[in-house]
């Protein structure tokens, strides 16, 4: 019946709702996200931080990485973070495709949990694994990735099924009935849950209180680990034979760790502790008493283990292994000749260490710190090592800091005694016995047959050093900048260390220095002058043997004291200061007027000093630049000065009062000259700097600043500066480049030519810029020859038109025309870039003259690889002048003319390119040929513009075309009229 229709339904409806009623109740108790906030603490954590930790998740599907420090966290961990895909599900719905398309838990890279208090707990039982697997201990998860996800996984197939395993402790306590037993989270130890990121590289748990880790999670599960940052917290044990292999950087610093194996100091010395990939060891301020003996570490580049209770680097086998029954086959190292070939920094101050091993085989050793130990001897160190501190130990001697000077105590390493240098360079380890020999061992620390080191800064403060330092020791370091032997007990220093030539600062404060208290001077700040220390120390005694030293400056005598005046002492040190390091003689800023004079200086230039052990030289020979700079008043510099500096390279004689310079000038190597802000004229610098083309001078400099000066005019000397690379010429009175051939009056002065021609073939950069020329000569089309030329100035000058020539020159990055009074081109095209300005003059030449110029660039390519022959030279008896041979900067042999060299009239003639030899029929007929063919090309593209099956880019692209020939057609009948008329 119809009633009993309707209750059927009815009853079918209610179990239906039931049924689904179930399942969402069921959906909600499998979700680790639907109980996010019970696990977080809804009434304790702020909304903040929930919302917080719901970020960092969702960010940790997309990047792999969860960051979750300083979330308030405790003990247990929330389950969805073991879960990320379930939390991505609830979010998508029943969108499983998406959520596949996420980083899961297996595939998380890195997790950072610092600063969160794991030592807290809520102190109800919780299954902890409750999340990781269901029923038979196991979560099956389906992981999908292409090349379209762009994911870093490395699996070989594109598709697998991982299965994550229950971490071994769960499953021990799997029942008969397959049901797991509830484990109650411990306060103080790292979830164990962390073994579901089999593929994490870095795991950060600093400061969170931890008092024990997972070892076997991170032994068994963790093998992908890179990077372990477990400092400030509580351990009090760590178990280095679990970390995995892959490890590169542990930080287990500042913690209470007394043992780094899980058996303690009952280590059993058979065993190796393999880190293979480990690199950066951090275990500072910790209780260690001791390392393991047998860590191998092949590539450790960083140790740090200061702060500790350590009182031996390399500890010895225990009894008990060594009389063991079954003695292992493995050879034993300690973890210091485990990294003998790539250890940088040991750093370990502030223990208990009475001893340290010989490290002089370690020979990328950079920094070595063990300050505040209890050290009565210094290690053997290699000559590589950079800076040593050993402050405030028992130390009495640095003898042996190089054991190699045991051996050749003068530090001469001769090739003859090889086979003796081999027996004391023998060293024994462990593993085997390897004799070296010195040269092997040190080939970078041997200077012509003489040891040096690289040592810069040793540190010897607070310890029980006596009467002197070892002298062979010191006389080695001849990159010494800083020694502190303060507060020992020192009644002088070694002679040595007056002639180390880096050294900056000695710190002597604290030493009772009986024998050399006269010699010490102090500064204003209280602390020693460094420099007449070293120089009372240079007239007590020679030099050291071999190179590198500052030069003797007494008699050796006790009581030698300078018998010069004062102003000579001064001159004395000036120059001394200036032959080591730069070997620049620096006199700028002085007090010299008019001609120059200070003869102290030149009679210091003039002594002789010890250049080699065994050979001495004048002090100016020395030099190799000299800086005048900023005197402002001096007139005139002697020859005099030039005939002691006789190998300087750099001159610089900027803002002074110059009228001239040195007439023997030209005699030395210069390679940078500097005369700017001077009152050089044009002939002065013919006569000075251009006056012999074949001098040292002419085929040597590189720079040149004449700018600021009083020059008028260009001298022809200039262009025999085969190598020059820079000159500036800017800001003077330059009125036009035209050249101007001098005749010969009899009787007179032969006057130079003047303005600019072909040549400079190295040049570089020119700067003409702020003079007044009017005129540029042959200048645009010279350049030609310049092929390295970059930058040219000729802003700021008087040009009424800018020759189009110009645009020719494509080797040029940088242009400035700017400044100038012509309106030939519009300001706008000028501020433009170097390229487009050179198309703007380019386009503006039509074909003849290109034509013109191309020829003229050849005649003058021509011009400089060879002379013109002597029918068309312009010497006398039809002979050319003569000539230096130069290379160019690509290696191309070149000769420039000095005297007669070829002028623009003999480059016409040799290219028959000058306008007047061209007829004015012929060049109207050209003019009349190149206007029929642009009509003809018109023509043409006005009828393709007519074909309807043109594309609009083409079509576009052909009008472009067909204005800019059309502006051309007129352009070109204009210039066709005004020649006919």
């Amino acid at each position: 019946t119809t009633s009993q229709r309707s209750n059927v339904s009815s009853a079918r409806s209610n179990a239906t709702n039931n049924t689904n009623n179930t399942k969402n109740s069921n959906n909600t108790k499998s979700n680790p996200w639907s109980s996010l906030e019970d696990d977080l603490g809804t009434n304790s954590t702020p909304a903040q931080i929930q919302a917080r930790f719901r970020t960092e998740l969702s960010k940790a599907r997309s990047t792999g990485r969860l960051a979750l420090k300083d979330m308030g966290l405790t003990s247990p961990l929330p389950n969805a973070m073991f879960d990320l895909r379930s939390g991505l599900t609830a979010a998508n719905g029943n969108d499983t495709e998406k959520s596949w398309e996420s980083y899961g838990e297996e595939m998380l890279i890195s997790l950072d949990l610092s600063e969160n208090d794991l030592s807290a707990s809520t102190g109800e039982p919780v299954d902890i694994y409750a999340s990781v697997g269901k029923g038979n201990g196991t979560t099956t998860t389906t992981t999908t990735t292409t090349a379209s996800q762009g994911k870093n996984i490395n699996n070989k197939n594109s598709a697998r099924i991982h299965k994550t395993k229950r971490a071994p402790q769960q499953q021990q306590l799997q029942t008969k009935n397959n049901k797991p037993t509830p484990v109650t989270a411990i306060p103080g130890l790292l979830d164990e849950r962390i073994g579901c990121y089999v593929s994490l590289r870095t795991l950060r748990v600093k400061r969170c209180k931890l008092t024990k880790l997972p070892w076997n999670i991170l032994q068994d599960e963790l093998t992908s680990l890179v990077i372990l940052d477990a400092s400030d917290n509580a351990l009090d044990a760590f178990q280095l034979e679990r970390m995995p292999p892959s490890l590169s950087t542990l930080d287990i610093s500042r913690n209470k760790i007394s043992s780094l194996t899980l058996a303690g100091e009952d280590q059993d010395d058979d065993q190796i502790i393999d880190l293979p990939n480990l690199t950066h060891f951090d275990a500072n301020s910790n209780q260690l008493k001791s390392l393991p003996y047998n860590i191998n570490a092949p590539i450790l580049q960083h140790l740090f283990i200061s702060q500790n209770k350590l009182e031996a680097l390399s500890p010895h086998p225990s009894t008990s292994s060594s009389s063991s029954s079954t003695p292992s086959t493995t050879p034993k190292k300690t973890l210091l000749q485990s990294c003998q070939k790539t250890l940088q920094t040991l750093y370990a101050p502030e223990n208990s260490l009475q001893s340290c091993p010989n490290l002089d085989q370690h020979v990328k050793l950079q920094v070595v710190e063990l300050r505040m130990n209890q050290l009565k001897k210094t290690p053997s160190i290699h000559a590589n090592l950079i800076r040593l501190d050993l402050n405030n130990n028992q130390i009495t001697s640095i003898e042996g800091l190089y054991p190699i000077l045991d051996k050749y105590p003068t530090a001469k390493i001769t090739e003859d005694a090889t086979a003796a240098a081999a027996a004391a360079a023998t060293t024994t380890t462990d593993e085997t016995k390897t004799t070296t020999t010195v040269t092997a061992l040190h080939k970078d620390n041997i200077d012509d047959g003489w040891y040096r080191t690289n040592i810069k800064e040793l540190h010897l403060q607070g310890n029980n050093l006596e009467s002197t330092l070892h002298d062979a020791t010191i006389s080695v370091m001849t990159k010494l900048t800083f020694l502190d032997v303060s507060h020992n007990d020192l009644d002088k220093v070694p002679i040595a260390l007056g002639y180390l030539p880096n050294v900056r600062r000695i710190a002597l404060d604290g030493n009772p220095l009986r024998s050399i208290r006269h010699s010490v001077k102090y500064g204003e700040d209280g602390s020693v002058d460094t420099d007449k220390l070293k120089q009372s120390m240079r007239l007590k005694g020679l030099p050291p043997p071999g190179p590198g030293y500052l030069p003797y400056e007494g008699d050796g005598g006790a009581d030698s004291r300078p018998s010069t005046t004062q102003k000579l002492k001064d001159a004395r040190s000036l120059v001394r200061k200036s032959i080591c390091g730069e070997r620049k003689l620096d006199m700028t800023n002085s007090a010299y007027t008019g001609d120059l004079s200070a003869a102290e200086i030149l009679t210091a230039l003039g002594e002789e000093v010890r250049d080699t052990a065994s050979s001495t030289t004048k002090a100016g020979t020395m030099i190799l630049t000299w800086d005048l700079a900023n005197n402002a008043t001096i007139s005139t510099i002697g020859r005099e000065w030039l005939d002691a500096l006789t190998n300087i390279s750099v001159l610089d004689v900027t803002q002074n009062k110059l009228s001239s310079l040195p007439e023997n000038l030209h005699e030395r190597s210069i390679r940078t000259l500097l005369c700017g802000r001077n009152q050089l004229s044009s002939m002065s610098v013919q006569r000075t700097i251009c006056v012999d083309p074949v001098s040292d001078m002419a085929q040597k400099l590189e720079h040149l600043d004449l700018s600021a000066n009083q020059l008028e005019w260009v001298p022809d000397g200039l262009f025999a500066l085969s190598s020059l690379r820079t000159l500036n010429l800017s800001h003077n009175k330059i009125k036009d480049l035209t050249w101007e051939k001098q005749d010969d009056e009899e009787g007179e002065e032969t006057a130079p030519n003047r303005g600019w021609k072909h040549g400079l073939v190295a040049l570089v950069q020119l700067d003409l810029s702020n003079n007044q020329i009017a005129d540029l000569g042959f200048m645009p089309l010279a350049l030609s020859g310049c092929k390295g030329l970059r930058i040219l100035q000729l802003n700021n000058n008087n040009l009424d038109d800018i020759p189009l020539e110009l645009g020719c020159l494509k080797q040029l990055t940088t242009i400035n025309l700017a400044g100038n009074p012509q309106k030939g081109v519009r300001t706008s095209v000028l501020s433009e870039s170097c390229e487009v300005i050179l198309e703007y003059l380019f386009n503006k030449m039509d074909s003849l003259d290109v034509s013109r110029v191309e020829e003229q660039h050849r005649a003058i390519e021509a011009a400089l690889v060879s002379p013109p022959d002597s029918e068309g030279g312009e010497g006398e008896g039809g002979e050319s002048g003569p000539h230096v041979d130069t290379t160019t900067s690509e290696g191309q042999n070149t000769t420039v003319e000095n005297d007669e060299s070829p002028t623009l009239e003999w480059l016409e003639e040799q290219t028959g390119s000058d306008a007047a030899s061209v007829s004015d029929e012929e060049r109207l007929m050209q003019k009349e040929n190149s206007i029929r063919g642009l009509k003809l090309k018109i023509e043409d593209m006005s009828e393709r513009l007519e074909q309807l099956s043109l594309s609009q880019s083409k079509r576009n692209d052909l009008k472009t075309s067909l204005a800019m020939n059309r502006s051309q057609l007129i352009r070109e009948e204009k210039e066709l009229m005004a020649a006919s008329s």
